[in-house]
């Protein structure tokens, strides 16, 4: 190889590198300037995430306190309804109570009159039985010392009349002297 062929070579490698560096400087500034408008789109929609996420704070923030008004309306609403509920349960309980009192006592107070009534009823019928059977026991022992009175008039008499024939016997054994004995004894 020449000289020229060199000089030649060297001048063809250096425009070759020139523009092989000229085209990687465009090529990364192509690449850079890509890479720059990526990280800005990038960063723009990292802001727009944040303003979104802030605004969805702030909504769910509002939709929370809402809530929390509703919930809150909600419970004196129904702590209403119960105390409510609850004074109508005891006028109704205290109304069932004195209904339930009232009819106790009456049914004590018929039951009391009609206890009294049988009591009443009752003395008097014992009281009745008590004079008829008194009567009937006065008129069974009159009848009863009668025929007692007429067994023993009956008896007194048969013993009197035994007596007197006894009486006669022994008189009549006596008499026979010898051959009946009478001990006494």
């Amino acid at each position: 190889m020449t000289s020229s062929e060199k000089t030649c070579l060297e001048q063809l490698l250096k425009n070759q590198l020139t523009e092989f560096d000229q085209r990687f400087e465009r090529h990364i500034k192509a690449i850079s300037e890509s890479f720059d408008l990526k990280i800005g789109l990038i960063a723009e929609g990292q802001e727009n995430l944040r303003r979104e996420m802030s605004d969805f704070k702030v909504n769910i923030q509002q939709d929370i306190s809402l809530l929390d008004f509703k919930i809150e309306t909600v419970n004196q609403h129904l702590g209403k309804k119960i105390d409510t509920v609850e004074t109508n349960l005891n006028q109704k309980i205290d109304t069932v109570e004195t209904n339930l009192s009232q009819r106790i006592d009456t049914v004590e107070t018929n039951l009391s009159q009609r206890i009294d009534t049988v009591e009443t009823n009752l003395s008097q019928r014992i009281d009745t039985v008590e004079v008829n059977l008194n009567q009937r026991i006065d008129t069974v022992e009159t009848n009863l010392n009668q025929k007692i009175d007429g067994v023993e008039a009956n008896l007194t008499e048969h013993i009197q009349s035994v007596a007197v024939d006894l009486k006669a016997h022994r008189t009549d054994t006596e008499a026979h002297g010898g051959i009946y004995r009478v001990k006494e004894g």
